[in-house]
């Protein structure tokens, strides 16, 4: 039952958080929001958070804590859940904290659109470094707003943590939404079930929150990593929601599935772990109908390149059919280059630097697939045609880019560019080139049969 006047329930799962417990506190109970209840699940630490947990509720009567014992993040939210009276529900993690003031601008927008869950953005904040990146939007508008039936693709798509999220939570208690208990990966199945049956979703570009990474305590760390495998039983609780949709949605969702996979299989590289979970992987993906992600352009993904060595360690069928694809793709007007997507991320603005047969190659490519931004083509000589234009060199000096792609194939030749750009003024970590990938048959012949020797690729 709702109390009297309740807007909002902060439910916090606190496992061995101590480091940063104080903070993660100090950034809620600040909040001017005195219809507020903060929910600290002790999740069995033995670290002295308890006894920080009991420090604040002494300071602030709108702290409660639920002790249990070590049973994970997911059952410590769903106790939390259980424990809740407010209008809406956030899920905040023990080592994040939230920016000044948020709560009442969040709980507004969400109370006036009457979304059963309504998300925001968030800033990175790299440990080890101190960097704070504010996160990427998904929208190109300032609020978006719609629900599964009417926009699938974009909900799939979305960040799938809860912490980005408020939630309505009679829609939580009606439909009975609740976290899994796998010790990691637990919030994939609780995002699915939300999007899938939420009636009205509203996304804003606020930033609400600090989330924290590069850190060794985090589940991100090492026990996402000794568990691996609760990404598959993850998989599976997803796949049987979705398994009555149609062909098209279930490409979505095992698309974004392989990007989780093998987004922590990127973090287990150069780990002990490394072996185990490629080999694992390899059996799991190995046995799934991979055939639903024909006729998407997997090669313009940032995982596309793991993914394919991946598979080829058993010469997978559909790793011989994407590559025929390509190679006779290839043979038309691209000119039998390759970009290098395993370099960028979505959405980087890339200035390419060559106007000759890569080039022009890459230019066409970038233009098509629409995975990085093509900021210019420029080159030594410059000139226009073939539905481009190529600016001179020294124009670098008024373009906005993340990164200049040298675009030849010769090591020699991609030496001397790289030392006119430093010249310039562009810094080192801004110059890319693989020319080792950008010819398609020797790239593909050379990813696709792989030795794995000595604990890397050969």
């Amino acid at each position: 039952m709702q109390a009297e006047g309740m807007r909002l329930s902060v439910v916090i799962p606190v496992h061995d958080a101590a480091a940063h417990l104080r903070q993660c506190l100090d950034s809620v109970c600040s909040q001017p929001l005195d219809a507020m209840e903060v929910i600290c699940v002790d999740d069995g630490s033995t670290d002295g958070s308890g006894e920080i947990l009991q420090e604040y509720k002494c300071c602030d009567s709108r702290v409660q804590i639920i002790r249990q014992e070590n049973l994970h993040a997911g059952i410590a939210r769903n106790n939390g859940l259980e424990r809740a009276s407010g209008e809406y529900v956030h899920f905040l993690d023990a080592d994040d904290w939230l920016e000044p003031e948020v709560y009442k601008r969040w709980l507004k927008l969400a109370e006036s659109q009457q979304a059963d869950i309504c998300a925001g953005y968030y800033y990175t904040f790299e440990a080890e470094t101190g960097e704070k990146v504010p996160k990427p939007y998904l929208e190109k508008e300032d609020f978006w707003q719609g629900n599964f039936s009417k926009e699938p693709k974009h909900l799939i798509c979305h960040y799938a943590m809860p912490w980005n999220k408020l939630y309505r939570r009679e829609f939580l208690l009606e439909q009975d939404i609740r976290f899994d208990g796998l010790i990691c990966a637990n919030d994939r199945y609780f995002f699915f079930q939300a999007i899938k049956r939420a009636k009205r979703v509203a996304i804003t570009h606020g930033r609400f929150l600090n989330y924290r990474i590069g850190q060794s305590s985090s589940l991100i760390g090492e026990t996402r990593l000794r568990h691996y495998d609760c990404h598959f039983r993850s998989f599976e609780l997803i796949w049987k929601l979705f398994e009555q949709e149609s062909k098209e949605i279930k490409a979505m969702v095992l698309e974004v599935s392989i990007e989780d996979f093998l987004s922590f299989y990127q973090r287990a590289r150069g780990t002990a772990y490394e072996e185990k979970i490629r080999r694992e992987l390899y059996g799991y993906l190995a046995g799934l109908d991979l055939s639903l992600l024909g006729g998407i352009p997997l090669s313009s993904r940032w995982w596309y390149k793991d993914f394919m060595l991946l598979m080829a360690g058993g010469v997978h069928p559909f790793v011989a059919g994407e590559v025929n694809v390509l190679l006779e793709q290839g043979k038309e007007s691209r000119g039998g280059y390759i970009f290098p997507y395993h370099l960028f991320r979505p959405h980087d603005r890339i200035v390419l630097y060559g106007a000759g047969e890569v080039g022009k190659s890459f230019y066409h490519q970038g233009k098509y697939q629409g995975f990085v931004d093509i900021v210019a083509l420029v080159d030594g000589k410059p000139k226009t045609g073939h539905g481009m234009e190529i600016l001179p060199a020294e124009a670098l000096a008024g373009l906005e880019f993340d990164y200049v792609l040298i675009a030849v194939r010769f090591e020699h030749i991609a030496d001397e560019i790289r030392k006119r750009l430093l010249a310039m003024g562009v810094k080192e970590e801004k110059i890319k080139w693989d020319g080792s990938a950008y010819e398609r048959e020797d790239f593909y012949r050379n990813a696709f049969y792989p030795r794995w020797q000595g604990g890397r690729w050969h």
